[in-house]
C-alpha cells in the first residue's frame, strides 16, 4: 500500500506537495486513531525497495505546518528507491541536505533510527539530523521502542534559532564552520551568525575564540573584554523572541591563574565537538591533536573536584571518538589516503561522527 503513485517518486517538490496535501485531511489525533494505525501498520509488508526519500520528503510536506514537529526516519537498509537514491555508500548525495534544510526552515526536527548490523549510510542520512537538530542512533531491533521513546522524550522548546556573536577587534571564532554568516565593520567589530533549525532544553553548542596579539597586551593590562551574544528564536506557539547577553569577560595574562578558573566541562565538551568536526572532514591527526591538547590542559586544571569529573567524562567520550580514528590513521598508512573525508566510514563510524559534534552538556556530564 502507498500514499504515493509510483511515478511522483522521482520528484522531491510533488511529493512535499503530497504531504501538504494530506495534512488537511488529517483531522483525528493519535490517541483517537491509535487502533487503526496499529492495525493499519501490522498489514505492511515489505515489497523490495526502499523508498526511504520519498517517505521523508511526504513526511516533511506532512509536517510543514506544524513548527516543532519531529520527524523519526526509523530504516533497516539504505534508500534505493526514488529521490535520495544510494547507489553509491561512498558519496554524498544532494538531497538530504535540501530535504534537511526544508525541514529546518518550517521548524521540524529530523531523527535518524538505524538497525545495527544493516548498512543504511549513516553519512547521508546523518545530514538531515545535523541540519535540523535531531539525533543519530543505532539500536538494536529487540530494543527499538525503548530507543525510539527517547528520541521522542525531549519537546522541541524553539525553532528558527539564530545565535549571534559580537566580538571586540581582535577577536575571532576559531571554528570557521560555525561562522554561516560573519560580518566586520569599519572599527574592527565582528559578528558572527550561526542558524540552527529546532532545539530541545538539552541542545549544546561551543565556540572556541581566537585573540590577536593586541589582545594579549590587553590583558597583561589588566582590560576586560566586551562580549555579546543575541539569540532569536520562535516559540512552539509562533512568539518570536530576542535575547540580549553581554558581559564584560575578565582577562589573564598569567596561564596558572586562567587555568584555575576555567570551566573544565565546558572546555571539555568544546575539545570533543572541535575533534569530531575536524574528524568528519577526514582531518584524523588534527581531530586527535585537538583531543590531546583539551587532555592536558584538563589535567593541568585538576585542582578540585569539579574539574576531575570534567576530566573523566572528557576520557569517556573522547575514547568513543579516538578509537575510530586511530584505525582510519592505520589504515591510511597502510593503503593510502582516500580523496574523500567520507570513504571507508561505516554507520558506525559516521554516527560517533554526528553524535559527538553535537554531544550536549547534559549527555557529556552523565556519561551516557
Amino acid at each position: 500500500r502507498s500514499l504515493v503513485g509510483q511515478r511522483a517518486h522521482q520528484s522531491q517538490e510533488t511529493l512535499i506537495q503530497k504531504g501538504e496535501d494530506l495534512a488537511h485531511s488529517v483531522t483525528e489525533t493519535v490517541g483517537s486513531a491509535g487502533a487503526r494505525l496499529r492495525s493499519t501498520l501490522g498489514e505492511l509488508r515489505p515489497q523490495g525497495n526502499t523508498a526511504l526519500g520519498p517517505a521523508l520528503s511526504v513526511a516533511v510536506g506532512l509536517a510543514s505546518k506544524h513548527a516543532g514537529a519531529k520527524i523519526v526516519l526509523c530504516t533497516d537498509g539504505m534508500a534505493n528507491n526514488g529521490v535520495g537514491a544510494i547507489g553509491d555508500r561512498s558519496t554524498i548525495y544532494p538531497f538530504y541536505g535540501d530535504i534537511g534544510r526544508i525541514a529546518a526552515e518550517q521548524g521540524s526536527c529530523i531523527s535518524v533510527l538505524t538497525m545495527e548490523g544493516e548498512d543504511c549510510s549513516m553519512e547521508n542520512l546523518g545530514i538531515c539530523a545535523d541540519l535540523t537538530g535531531g539525533s543519530v542512533d543505532m539500536v538494536d531491533l529487540r530494543c527499538m521502542a525503548s530507543n525510539l521513546g527517547t528520541l521522542l522524550e525531549d519537546p522541541i522548546v524553539a525553532t528558527n534559532v539564530e545565535i549571534s556573536l559580537v566580538l571586540p577587534r581582535g577577536v575571532t571564532v576559531q571554528n570557521e564552520d560555525l561562522s554561516q554568516d560573519s560580518q566586520t565593520s569599519p572599527s574592527g567589530v565582528t559578528r558572527v551568525t550561526r542558524k540552527f533549525g529546532s532545539v530541545t532544553k538539552k541542545t549544546s553548542m561551543t565556540v572556541m575564540l581566537q585573540f590577536a596579539e593586541e589582545i594579549t597586551r590587553l590583558a597583561e593590562e589588566g582590560h576586560s573584554l566586551p562580549l555579546q551574544l543575541q539569540l532569536r528564536y520562535t516559540r512552539p506557539r509562533g512568539e518570536q523572541v530576542l535575547q540580549v547577553f553581554s558581559t564584560n569577560a575578565a582577562m589573564s595574562s598569567s596561564r596558572d591563574e586562567a587555568e584555575r578558573g576555567l570551566f573544565g566541562s565546558a572546555v571539555a565538551l568544546a575539545g570533543i565537538h572541535a575533534a569530531a568536526r575536524l574528524a568528519q572532514k577526514g582531518q584524523y591527526r588534527a581531530a586527535r591533536v585537538e583531543l590531546i591538547s583539551t587532555c592536558r590542559l584538563l589535567q593541568r586544571a585538576m585542582t578540585n573536584d569539579e574539574h576531575q569529573e570534567a576530566y573523566l567524562s572528557f576520557i569517556v567520550h573522547a575514547e568513543k571518538l579516538d578509537g575510530f580514528m586511530r584505525e582510519r590513521e592505520m589504515q591510511e598508512q597502510i593503503f593510502g589516503a582516500n580523496s574523500s573525508a567520507h570513504q571507508g566510514r561505516d554507520d558506525d563510524a559516521s554516527r560517533s561522527m554526528y553524535q559527538m559534534k553535537n554531544l550536549s552538556f547534559r549527555d557529556f556530564v552523565s556519561r551516557a
